[in-house]
């Protein structure tokens, strides 16, 4: 029997969290590995600006763009840890 688990992580892991994790993360890329936000901007096809606002206020992006940021953040930190 095939269940369907994709309501699971959104119970599990309110937006406010996941939003708080990805500008962690990107904080510790910026902070801890020197990696420029304009070098995370290039891999994410997102304007530096967008991602300092993201930073102060994790609400700042679009769905799309919160997106793709994370995807580009958890993949350079997979990457540098």
């Amino acid at each position: 029997m095939i269940r369907d688990h994709g309501n699971l992580y959104k119970f599990c892991c309110p937006k406010d969290r996941i939003n708080e994790r990805v500008s962690a993360i990107t904080q510790a890329l910026n902070n801890e590995f020197g990696i420029p936000v304009e070098t995370i901007s290039l891999f994410s096809n997102l304007k530096c600006e967008d991602i300092e606002k993201f930073m102060k206020e994790n609400d700042s992006l679009s769905i799309e763009k919160r997106y793709k940021l994370a995807v580009t953040v958890l993949f350079l930190h997979y990457i540098f840890k």
